[in-house]
This record gives structure tokens, sequence and C-alpha cells, in this order.
């Protein structure tokens, strides 16, 4: 009903406290969407209680990430309270905005009257959209972030807006029997330090995220499931000659003959994208790492158009590889492993599907998972499956030795992963923008899948 808040992760939604406080549906930060306004009055505030599932009362090793804007800023106003009291002997999390109103405190207590607080440094300012976090790990640091958030994030180092001190709880965080955990407001029955404002995209994780993957959860939005490796064009890394990975430490891109890296003027937050126009090639430095592991590999891409036989991605080579394909309008998922027992050079799995020309006025995500215990593939399409297949044997792996290519093959026809005795020959250059590409070494679901699109 209207008084549900879904969690998008499955398995814990909400329920608002006193709805009249609380405007649902209206705009985020960016293209996030939506949001939730809170707006307290008439004694009462409006607020959502997350209830009492541990994932939502982590007591060490998480992160807590969220986006607002306030509209007033006032003493200690709360974004998360998970806290009996406000006694030095209560127990429990509270994130709120300080004794000066003005920027995000951190406070943890485990009880005994021990307690650490970090105010970060940035101070806010009404009516601007933040991205703030906390990550706490009791043998390390706890950490607070603050940012300002905007519709093209690209290029902001974490780090610098990162406040951190070495954490001071033996025991880490521990919370009252039952305690139930309030976005919004101190407690369900009263409107002091009710936040006034709007709040989106809270996510509680079970480990303590690195600025790499904050920086990718404040860029793309919550995650239920953070790739291993992955490349964003905006980020600081990317060079004319290069575009280099950020995050997992994976292999760069090398940038060859008219493959460059440009602004654009995507609805999304892909404000850059690699670009090719019929030449040209980015070529992994190394082989892609995981070859041994189930793959599922994410493409945003914006093609010029849908005519022609064009390269999205490549793998391995010739009967020891995968592709995604572009021909005409049907975008194709190939993969061969001839290598492997029980395939003949004949054999090859490939699945496909038909793109409608609505897909073409942004950017749009490709999906291919490679379950190599399953034996078999599925290709996704704006989060929906649009086609599976088996395999005709035994699957290993997913790419060989040869070297891995975006939007073009890494040399001549027959080193196109997944070709078998070079029938995928015809196959060329890409032309249009791949504006992020990810890599998972596990089989995402489809609810996974879904959330990395939305």
């Amino acid at each position: 009903g209207a008084s549900v808040v879904v969690d998008s992760a499955g398995g814990n939604d909400a329920s608002l406290l006193h709805p009249a406080r609380v405007g649902q549906g209206v705009v985020s930060s960016g293209t996030f969407g939506s949001a939730y306004a809170f707006q307290p009055g008439g004694g009462q505030g409006g607020g959502i209680d997350l209830g009492t599932s541990h994932t939502v009362l982590p007591t060490d090793d998480f992160t807590i990430s969220f986006r607002f804007q306030a509209d007033t800023l006032n003493q200690f106003d709360r974004f998360v309270e998970a806290m009996n009291g406000t006694a030095a002997t209560s127990l429990g999390l509270r994130i709120d905005m300080g004794s000066s109103g003005k920027k995000i405190r951190a406070l943890l207590r485990d009880g005994s009257g021990s307690s650490e607080t970090l105010e970060c440094s940035e101070t806010l300012q009404a009516g601007r959209w933040y991205f703030a976090s906390v990550r706490y790990d009791k043998d390390g640091q706890l950490q607070v972030t603050v940012a300002p958030d905007n519709a093209s994030p690209g290029g902001t180092v974490i780090a610098d807006h990162t406040l951190s001190q070495a954490a001071a709880l033996t025991n880490g965080v521990v919370y009252a029997a039952n305690q139930r955990v309030l976005l919004g407001v101190e407690s369900s029955s009263a409107a002091a330090n009710a936040f006034d404002g709007r709040l989106d995209d809270v996510a509680f994780y079970g480990s303590v995220l690195s600025d790499d993957q904050l920086k990718f959860v404040r860029r793309f939005g919550a995650q239920t499931s953070l790739p291993d490796e992955a490349w964003d064009a905006a980020d600081a890394g990317a060079t004319s000659t290069k575009w280099a990975s950020n995050l997992g430490g994976g292999e760069d891109w090398n940038l060859s003959g008219g493959a460059v890296l440009v602004a654009n003027d995507s609805s999304t937050r892909l404000d850059s994208a690699l670009r090719l126009a019929g030449t040209g090639k980015a070529q992994a430095a190394g082989l892609l790492p995981g070859r041994n592991e189930n793959l599922t590999v994410e493409l945003w891409v914006r093609p010029t158009d849908l005519l022609g036989q064009e390269i999205l991605m490549e793998a391995g080579g010739d009967g020891n590889g995968f592709s995604l394909l572009l021909d005409d309008n049907r975008l194709r998922f190939r993969l061969d492993q001839d290598a492997a027992s029980g395939w003949s050079s004949a054999d090859n799995l490939e699945v496909s599907t038909l793109l409608a020309p609505y897909l073409m006025q942004d950017f749009f995500q490709v999906v291919g998972v490679i379950d190599l215990p399953g034996d078999a593939v599925e290709l996704y399409v704006n989060g929906e499956l649009v086609a599976m297949g088996l395999a005709p044997a035994d699957l290993t792996a997913w790419a060989g030795g040869n070297s891995d290519c975006l939007g073009s093959s890494n040399g001549t026809g027959s080193n196109i992963g997944g070709s078998d005795s070079g029938d995928l020959n015809a196959y060329g250059v890409f032309e249009g923008d791949i504006g992020a590409v990810r890599m998972y070494h596990r089989i995402l679901s489809a609810a996974e899948i879904r959330d990395s699109f939305m």
C-alpha cells in the first residue's frame, strides 16, 4: 500500500511514520527519479520505520549511504536513528546534523559509557543535494563522507570529502533489544529533531566499501551487487590513449586508431563515453581476469544506428571465447569453446534478440551471463531477460589466451571471440558510444541485473 516503502534488495520492506507528513514521488537528485519528502509539523515528524532486522542494525564492518536535500538545517535533525536514548550509557547508532545543525555527525555507542563520534568537515547548505556515507570497522576506522551531489559527478575523489579517525569501540556498536531503525525522525511519536527535506537511495552494506566502491555508489546509485571490475569514462585515469579501470584494478583499455573518450549529453549519469566511428579499437592491456569463473558482463551502449555488422565486445579468439555483436537490429551473444571436452569444431552457443528502435534514444544496457556449472548463457536488455541457451557440452571457461577488445576485434577477423573457423570475419568496428563496462565474476540474478539497470 501507500504506507509501504519497498526494499529494492528484497526482504526488508519498511513503513511510513505519519504518512501525512511524508511526500512520495518528489523529484530526486540528478537522474535518480523520485525521493521521499519529510515535512514535520503539528507535533509530528514524517519518517520511515525500517524495523528490527539485523540487516539494518550493523555492529561492525558496515557502510550506510544515502542522498539528501534539507529545506532547513537544525541541530541534531535525524537522518538515521537506531539509538535508545541520549545518555552516555545509551545503546546504538545515530546519524544526524550535529550540534551546529550544518554538518553530518555519526555517533556510535556500546552501552558501557564508551562512545565515538565524528563530524564531517563539509558545511551543509539548505536546498542542495548531497551524497553521504558512514563506514565503520571496529578494528580500523570510522569514516564520514559528505559530497555535493549533481548529475555529472565524474572525477570526484572520495578521499577529498572524507573525514576519518581510529575506531574506539572495542566491541563495535551494541543495540538495545528490539531496537527499531528510523529514518528522518528521533522517535515514532514526536516532531523533535525531525529532518525537514528529501531523502533518497538509502542503503546498508555488510562491508566497509572502498573509496572506489563508494564512488561507484555515489555515481550510479545504491547497488545490490557491486562489480568486480568496472570502467567509467568520466573517471580520473582515463586519457587520450587509455581507459583505466576505476573499480577492482582491472586492465586498462588501450585506445588506438580513432577510438576516443568524449563528453556526451546522455540523460543518464554517463556523462562521458568511449566513441568509435567505424575505426579504431580499445584493446585490453592484458587478459581480462577470471576466465575460468562464472561471468556477468554489462555494457551501456548507444549505437549511431542499427545498420551493419559490428562488434560491441569480444574476448578470446576463434573457437575459444565470446562476443557481443550487432547484426543490423539483432543483438547476438556468441560463445565457443572447441578446446573443451565434448565440443566439436562446428559447435557454438549463440542467443540473440531484435532491438526495438526506441532504444536508440539514449544509452541502453546489454548484459551477457555465462554460467559455467550450468553450461548456459543468458542475454538481457535494459534489465529484461530476452534470450537464453544451453551449451552442447561442458563449459569450463569463457575465453582462451587471445586478447580482449571493445568495439572491434583484437586483430584480424578470425580472432573474434566465439567465432567458428572465422565465420564472424564480416564483423567490423562499432559505430557509436560505450559509456560503461562492468564485469562480475559470478552469476547475477535477474533481480540484480534489473536493479543495475534501474
